[in-house]
C-alpha cells in the first residue's frame, strides 16, 4: 500500500466500551487493530510485554508466537527498524524515534493485513496528543462517552475506589477535551452504540471513509488480534447489551456524588 494507514484512535476513560467499539471497527475488510499500542512501550514493563506475548492469542493460538499474524508482524517491523515488535517503544521520548517506531508498527500492520485502517485503543490523551502532531500519521479521533455514572460503578466492580474512580473520569474527560480542542473528531456514546450499533457504527463509518458492512456487528465472525483489552475479546459469540446496572445497584446518594463530581466533565 501507499503510505501509512489512517489510525482511528478511540478516546475515552476505561470502562467506556472501548474495546467494544475496537472490534466492530475491525471487524470491517479494511480495518486492522492490535488493541491498545500503549502496551509497546517501556512504562508497561518489559515484565508485561512477556506476559501479553506469552498469552493466548484471541485466534487461538497459544502464545503470540505461535500465531502467523504476529510472527509476520515482527518480521515486518524487524526489517524497518532492526528490532523485533515487542522491542519497540511506541512512547520514546525522543520525537524522531516516537516517530519511526509508530510509523513502523502502523505499516506493518498495514502490510501484513492489507487493511488501510488501524484501530487503537490506548485510551492515553498524551499519547493522541503526540499521535496528532507526528508527522506522517493520519489520526481519526472517535471520542467515546459514557454516563459516569455506569463508568464508576464498572470500575468499583473491579476494586477500584468509587470517589477516586469519579474524580479520574472528570480528569481523564477534560484532558480529551483539551486534546481535541480544534481537532475534527467523532463524538459517540457508549449507550447508542450497545442499544443500536447499527445505527451507531452506520453513522460512524462513513467518517471514516468507509462503508458499513452488515458482518461488522458479529466480531466473533472474524479473525482478531488484540494484544490486550476487556476479557469480552475471547467471547465465543457476540452479545452487545447497554450496561445500565448501575441504576439498581448504586445508592441514590452515590449517584448524586458522582453525578457532582463528574459535572465539569459533563457533555
Amino acid at each position: 500500500m501507499i503510505g501509512p494507514p489512517t489510525l482511528v484512535y478511540v478516546a475515552s476513560p476505561s470502562n467506556s466500551g472501548s474495546t467494544l467499539l475496537d472490534l466492530l471497527v475491525a471487524s470491517h475488510s479494511a480495518v486492522a487493530s492490535v488493541g491498545p499500542l500503549k502496551v509497546f512501550a517501556p512504562a508497561g514493563g518489559s515484565d508485561r510485554r512477556a506476559q501479553l506475548r506469552a498469552t493466548p492469542c484471541m485466534c487461538g493460538a497459544p502464545t503470540k508466537d505461535d500465531c502467523a499474524f504476529w510472527r509476520d508482524l515482527d518480521h515486518e517491523v524487524r526489517a524497518s527498524v532492526g528490532c523485533g515488535v515487542w522491542e519497540l517503544d511506541l512512547a520514546s521520548r525522543d520525537p524522531g524515534a516516537f516517530r519511526e517506531h509508530n510509523l513502523a508498527m502502523l505499516n506493518a500492520i498495514a502490510t501484513v493485513t492489507g487493511c488501510t485502517h488501524v484501530v487503537e485503543s490506548s485510551k492515553s490523551a498524551a499519547r493522541l496528543a503526540r499521535l496528532l502532531a507526528c508527522p506522517g500519521v493520519e489520526v481519526r479521533p472517535v471520542r467515546l462517552h459514557r454516563d459516569p455514572r455506569g463508568v464508576v460503578h464498572s470500575r468499583s466492580r473491579r476494586g477500584h475506589p468509587w470517589l477516586r474512580s469519579a474524580l479520574r473520569y472528570t480528569h481523564r474527560t477534560l484532558e480529551y477535551r483539551q486534546v481535541l480542542r480544534g481537532v475534527a473528531h467523532y463524538r459517540m456514546s457508549y449507550e447508542h452504540l450497545a442499544q443500536a450499533p447499527a445505527d451507531a457504527l452506520g453513522d460512524l463509518m462513513p467518517w471514516l471513509g468507509l462503508d458499513l458492512e452488515p458482518t461488522q456487528l458479529d466480531w466473533t465472525r472474524h479473525q482478531h488480534h488484540l494484544a490486550a483489552g476487556n476479557a469480552m475479546r475471547f467471547a465465543r459469540r457476540a452479545r452487545i447489551e447497554l450496561d445500565r446496572a448501575w441504576e439498581s445497584e448504586l445508592s441514590s446518594f452515590r449517584k448524586a456524588v458522582i453525578t457532582l463530581l463528574t459535572y465539569p466533565a459533563r457533555d
